[in-house]
């Protein structure tokens, strides 16, 4: 994250990464009977939404869950949602009250949302409460600034370098060629396409004596490079004949009498 933690967090007023006018007020009901707790500034210190599939959506943070069964260690599921028109679904993060602190805790879906935050050790104070589900009274936002929408910025077609390439849309299947490797990250939603020697289906050829390493055949044609079918279109000039001996042989020779021919004027 670019944000610095250190100098948005140091106001003891703040509400950061909550709206300014967030309510803090927490409560629970058991068999009728309402308890009121405070959630605190030092739990939720940094947050990060991006989504892949739609619109910048609406984030609360309606309820947290705290589970406190010794000896084992006490932990705290903070659960957001996540509002976009009339979608609505629910994300969450756990820590354990063992953790240290602060900490950052990732929540991923590849192609659909990633989520980050950063706790601090405020969490340590609600996990001394009882086993429960602790409802917000008003449950705070998560400013607009901390959420991101990737849903137009995602590749939608490709093609190749050549002019007359096709753009391929839809369900495009990458395989490695000859040499290369690939490279794919979900968590951030990338494909890196390296050089190495022998990756993908290997070495095509053996090493040439420029050191080169090619397919085996014509590759280019006074740096004129083949369509996407592998042709390179050759044409008859002045005193040049050429002649198809198979699919794969061309004869070029010259039309020109040999005693016109000078080579050493």
């Amino acid at each position: 994250m670019s944000r610095i933690i250190s100098w948005t967090n140091s106001n003891q007023y703040r509400r950061y990464p909550l709206v300014d006018d967030a309510s803090y007020a927490i409560y629970r009901v058991d068999d009728g009977v309402i308890s009121n707790f405070t959630f605190n500034n030092n739990v939720l210190l940094d947050f990060s939404f991006t989504t892949y599939l739609r619109a910048a959506p609406v984030i609360t943070l309606p309820y947290l869950d705290i589970t406190n069964t010794p000896p084992a260690p006490a932990n705290c599921r903070l659960v957001f949602s996540v509002k976009s028109g009339d979608v609505e679904s629910l994300v969450w993060i756990t820590v354990s009250a063992n953790s240290t602190f602060p900490i950052t805790i990732d929540s991923i879906i590849p192609g659909q949302y990633r989520l980050r935050c950063i706790i601090g050790a405020g969490v340590l104070d609600l996990c001394n409460w009882d086993t429960h589900r602790y409802y917000f009274k008003d449950p705070p936002v998560i400013l607009p600034s901390c959420v991101v929408a990737l849903d137009n910025h995602r590749v939608n077609a490709v093609r190749g370098s050549t002019v007359d390439s096709i753009r391929l849309t839809g369900d495009v299947y990458v395989e490695d060629g000859y040499n290369m490797a690939l490279a794919l990250n979900p968590d951030t939603n990338t494909l890196t396409v390296t050089a190495q020697v022998g990756a993908g289906q290997g070495v095509p050829c053996d090493v040439l004596p420029t050191a080169r390493q090619a397919i085996d055949g014509i590759v280019s044609v006074n740096e004129l490079l083949p369509d996407t079918l592998g042709n390179i279109n050759i044409l008859e000039g002045s005193g040049i004949k050429i002649d198809k001996i198979d699919d794969n042989t061309l004869v070029v020779k010259t039309t020109v009498d040999d005693n016109r021919i000078v080579c050493n004027p």
